[in-house]
Parts: structure tokens; C-alpha cells; sequence
């Protein structure tokens, strides 16, 4: 397992909550971008679409803004097509 630091954009936007995150994840992931906020990580600081998360991924996302607003966090992890969020 490979845990990954990033924040979150929902249609271009980060999401106010670890439920509007979910609530995207679930209904429309293809409108969620994960960035990755440390180029020290294992796989360099990239960005990921929801559906390029590679499976064994954790993504650990800080949120709203993993830069200036963490106020809420959520683990993230892709097993095909569906995501768990904790």
C-alpha cells in the first residue's frame, strides 16, 4: 500500500466537505482531480483524475485547501470502479 498526500478539486473547484468529496466520488468521479502536494512522495507530486488512482493507492486529501484552509481529512482508495472514503 502507497499513502499519498493531496488536496482535491470537484469540477475545477475544491470540495467544502469530506461529504460533497464523497458525494462526487460516488455520483460523478470523472469530475474529481486529486493533486499531489509533495514532490518528496513516492510517485513524485503527480496529479491523478479519480480514475487513474491506482489500486493499493491511499490518498490522503486535505481539505478544503490542503495549502490554506485544512480543516477536514478523508483517505481515499479506488478497488475498480467504486472508492472508499474514511
Amino acid at each position: 500500500m502507497t499513502n499519498i498526500n493531496t488536496g482535491a478539486y470537484v469540477d475545477g473547484e475544491r470540495p467544502k466537505s469530506k461529504k460533497a468529496l464523497r458525494e462526487a466520488l460516488q455520483d460523478a468521479p470523472h469530475t474529481v482531480q486529486f493533486d499531489g502536494t509533495s514532490p518528496l512522495s513516492p510517485d513524485g507530486g503527480r496529479n491523478y483524475r479519480a480514475d487513474e488512482v491506482p489500486e493499493g493507492f491511499v490518498l490522503t486529501v486535505c481539505g478544503p485547501d490542503p495549502y490554506t484552509r485544512r480543516n477536514w481529512w478523508a483517505n481515499v482508495s479506488r478497488n475498480g470502479d467504486a472508492f472508499t472514503i474514511r
